[in-house]
């Protein structure tokens, strides 16, 4: 009795262990909260001729090319018709894309390819956009964003247009 027992543990250990590293897996591939992954998903879509309101749309998944592409879960904000995403230098997406270049974006269940430029003036605008945007819903967030003349030094602030 206690052989069988025994077996029938060691199956469900077996069981548990590809389980996990099943859930481990899917983790790492897939961007979770501020957790990177490599998978953007989405259909592949012609870019509109407009964005229309972004108002209502609070994240977009972000795919930087790279020997491994990281994809992560961002904030958007709209500033003269332009899509506009922000980033900490420090923070490895933004180190990936450098200067700029090119990324997809997947806004709903549509992806689309763009290019992203860095802004080096007139990039204020963007930052008071988005504490805009983001102050009612993430007040401890966005009280948290640097003043200007910190985020000249530590943050990174890139258009969104087409690839």
């Amino acid at each position: 009795m206690n052989r069988k027992k025994r077996v029938y543990d060691e199956g469900n250990e077996d069981k548990c262990f590809i389980l996990l590293a099943g859930l481990v897996l899917l983790a790492w591939i897939t961007p979770l909260g501020p957790m990177p992954g490599i998978f953007i998903g989405g259909t592949p879509s012609e870019l509109p001729e407009s964005w229309g309101s972004t108002a209502d749309i609070h994240e977009i998944k972000l795919e930087v090319q790279g020997s491994l592409p990281r994809v992560v879960i961002i904030w958007v904000v709209q500033v003269d018709g332009s899509l506009h995403i922000v980033g900490s230098n420090s923070s490895g997406w933004v180190q990936m894309l450098g200067d700029g270049g090119s990324v997809r974006m997947r806004m709903g269940d549509k992806t689309y390819s763009l290019a992203a430029s860095l802004l080096t003036t007139n990039w204020e605008p963007v930052l008071e956009a988005y504490g805009n945007k983001y102050r009612m819903d993430y007040p401890d967030i966005v009280g948290g964003f640097p003043a200007m003349e910190e985020a000249a030094l530590t943050t990174a602030v890139f258009r969104l247009t087409g690839g």
